[in-house]
């Protein structure tokens, strides 16, 4: 996996923290490994204590984003464009809600992503 200046490097690259595959749009992870993190912490949010914990702290850092007139999403400055908004113009366009592993940055599916990175 790695120490801490392995992932900073692949991460500044581009690449998944965890091996040298290409990352996700504005991810650090890759498909594989983004998936496997998302399970694990699937589970972990199954407990109540950790899912208050966490509850709390996304609470607090979406209030420091708010009072410093940025994005509580990615927590990108907001600009004129974004005014009467708490998120920026890519945030509200970005429809990862909806339409599962759809990226609009690679502008389709993610799969079809990596196929085209492969070849």
């Amino acid at each position: 996996m790695g120490d801490a200046k392995y992932k900073q490097r692949h991460k500044e690259q581009g690449l998944c923290k965890d091996c040298s595959r290409p990352a996700l749009p504005m991810r650090s992870y890759c498909i594989i490994h983004g998936e496997k993190y998302n399970l694990r912490f699937k589970e972990w949010m199954k407990n109540p204590a950790h899912y208050k914990s966490h509850h709390e702290t996304l609470k607090k850092i979406r209030q420091l984003y708010r009072d410093t007139n940025r994005c509580i999403v990615c927590s990108a400055p907001l600009g004129e464009q974004d005014e009467g908004y708490v998120t920026c113009m890519n945030c509200r366009d970005v429809t990862f809600k909806t339409i599962p592993k759809y990226s609009p940055i690679a502008g389709g599916l993610l799969e079809n992503y990596y196929k085209e990175i492969a070849e």
